[in-house]
Formats: structure tokens, C-alpha cells, sequence
């Protein structure tokens, strides 16, 4: 369970290229205004399984929402 508003949870969204805002009282994490890490030019492609998505659409099974070597998107959940 995700907790946003904790100093921590912020410190390690941040690190990891997102970003943690309030909107209408309600925490949102997420990649807001562009800003962000940009993707890791030393790979050559997305990993197998990555879905690239903007913005969060919904859990998907077996999947996560992050920003990682191939850009915003869901990728893979390893065990």
C-alpha cells in the first residue's frame, strides 16, 4: 500500500524520477508536467513486456506503473 503523503514514500518516488503532489485533497504519484528521468539511452529497446502508457490506466495483472529504461509505462512485476 502506496502512502504518498509520508516523507519517506515522497524521497523514494522522487529518486526513482516521479513525483508526489496533492490534487483536491488527495495524494497522486505520478510524472507530472513532463518532468522525470528521462530513459536510459544505453538500452536499445523497451524490456520484453513493457507497455508504454502516459498515464496510469488501472492495475493490470502482473504488471507495475513506473518509470523505468524504456520510459512511463507498465512493465513487468517479477516475483
Amino acid at each position: 500500500d502506496h502512502k504518498p503523503n509520508l516523507p519517506e514514500e515522497a524521497a523514494r518516488v522522487r529518486a526513482n524520477g516521479g513525483d508526489v503532489k496533492q490534487v483536491r485533497g488527495v495524494w497522486r504519484v505520478g510524472v507530472f508536467g513532463g518532468r522525470g528521468k528521462e530513459p536510459s539511452p544505453s538500452k536499445a529497446s523497451p524490456p520484453q513486456g513493457f507497455v508504454p502508457s502516459a498515464e496510469f490506466a488501472g492495475a493490470r495483472p502482473g504488471l507495475v506503473f513506473k518509470l523505468g529504461d524504456g520510459g512511463v509505462g507498465y512493465y513487468p512485476d517479477p516475483p
